[in-house]
């Protein structure tokens, strides 16, 4: 039979390998959490680029037809400027609803998904 030294010394042996392998899976957990969120606003800051010149060149296109159309570059490019000066105007009016709203929803979308992630990582140690 073990004497108490013994079994201390046992279970002070696995309650540091328990403490050390936990802190072990928190990093990595916050590794993963850290890529997740890196590849993410990588991925759509390309997109926003992407998008971006693909609204440019559209933009341009814009202009020249409407120049074309009212035979001056100037007016062409100005009638482009008042359709934004309109969509800034809508989107000032509304922003609330459509930008404020969106991203937070987003954000405790993101947020919750990664602490259901987190609780069921405890969970199932806790079971084992």
């Amino acid at each position: 039979m073990q004497n108490v030294g013994e079994k201390l010394e046992n279970l002070f042996s696995k309650t540091k390998n328990y403490v050390e392998t936990s802190l072990e899976l928190y990093k990595l957990q916050a590794i993963d959490f850290t890529a997740d969120i890196i590849s993410n606003v990588i991925s759509k800051t390309v997109l926003i680029l992407i998008f971006s010149m693909f609204l440019l060149f559209l933009n341009l296109g814009f202009g020249f037809y409407f120049a074309n159309k009212f035979g001056s570059y100037a007016l062409g490019f100005i009638v482009v400027a008042g359709m934004y000066l309109l969509f800034g105007i809508l989107f000032y009016l509304f922003r609330k609803k459509l930008i404020v709203t969106l991203i937070s929803n987003l954000i405790i979308t993101e947020l919750n998904r990664e602490r259901e992630i987190i609780v069921n990582n405890k969970f199932n140690e806790n079971e084992h």
